[in-house]
């Protein structure tokens, strides 16, 4: 996985993305 976070799906960051129905990324510039 390159340098991002995937989040959903009950994976979350901060659990701010938890409530996402599909899995996506979070990538910080």
């Amino acid at each position: 996985i390159p340098d991002l976070f995937v989040v959903g799906y009950g994976i979350d960051w901060a659990e701010h993305y938890r409530h996402l129905s599909y899995i996506g990324a979070v990538r910080f510039l």
